[in-house]
């Protein structure tokens, strides 16, 4: 013992010569120094035994990284949840990737552009996989139908107005006699031709209204489940995905 120490406060002097302090101290010192003794990718957190039988714990910086996903997937499960109840093992992985990618961006503290990007490319994909609130299910539905039932209905008036073309060919051949007594008996062959010409062009019409029927069902959706955000629009999954790909690669590439 220092006996210069205040005799309240124990003191101890380790072997190097040096005060090693309280006993607190002294067994974080020794679980930094373990802490930095080891490879942070291999280990999650470092133990130190009390002679009461206690243990220390220190966690590595993986080890804080893994912490912080357990406790986001624990609060996913939990009464607090902002997921949904359809969300696959897939849309959990995906969550837990962008939230460890998020507190790894806010960590480094960014103040440039490209971080500043970033960051809020991040917390919007973030957000995008929580579960949406119902009227915006609904809207969203309502404006997918609509947009498909837009193209259906275009196409069926394609086939209408040729079915209406057709229909005329026969009145206009009926006036034939009066066009011969006028003198211009090919007015009523004209007209024919023009009536099929047309008819023609509208049920070619009509076929590619068929395909982007096809399509729009296919891109919109009506009927599909939406259990995330970034599903109430098209392809705002996709664009999350790319904004946080594309701002990851030149933010490796950009001078520090």
């Amino acid at each position: 013992m220092d006996e210069s120490a205040d005799s309240s406060v124990p003191v101890t002097v380790r072997e190097d010569g040096q005060r090693a302090g309280s006993p607190e101290n002294e067994t974080r010192r020794r679980l930094q120094q373990a802490a930095g003794a080891i490879d942070p990718g291999r280990s999650f957190f470092v133990t130190e035994r009390d002679p009461s039988g206690l243990y220390r714990l220190a966690l590595t910086d993986e080890g804080i990284q893994t912490f912080e996903t357990a406790l986001g997937i624990a609060d996913d499960f939990g009464r607090r949840r902002s997921i949904s109840t359809q969300s696959t093992i897939a849309d959990l992985m995906d969550r837990a990737a962008i939230r460890e990618e998020l507190a790894e961006v806010r960590r480094q503290d960014r103040r440039d552009l490209v971080g500043r990007l970033r960051l809020r490319a991040l917390a919007a994909r973030y957000r995008g996989s929580e579960e949406p609130p119902a009227g915006a299910i609904a809207l969203s539905r309502l404006l997918r139908a609509v947009a498909v039932l837009l193209v259906a209905l275009w196409t069926l008036r394609q086939f209408g107005i040729a079915i209406a073309d057709i229909q005329a060919i026969p009145g206009i051949l009926s006036q034939i006699p009066s066009d011969i007594l006028h003198l211009d008996p090919g007015r009523a062959i004209t007209a024919v031709g023009r009536k099929i010409a047309d008819a023609e062009a509208h049920v070619i019409g009509g076929i590619v209204g068929v395909v982007f029927t096809y399509v729009a069902a296919a891109i919109f959706r009506p009927f599909a489940p939406i259990y995330r955000k970034d599903a109430l629009a098209p392809a705002l999954r996709a664009f999350f995905r790319f904004s946080t790909w594309i701002l990851r690669h030149v933010d490796r590439r950009a001078p520090r």
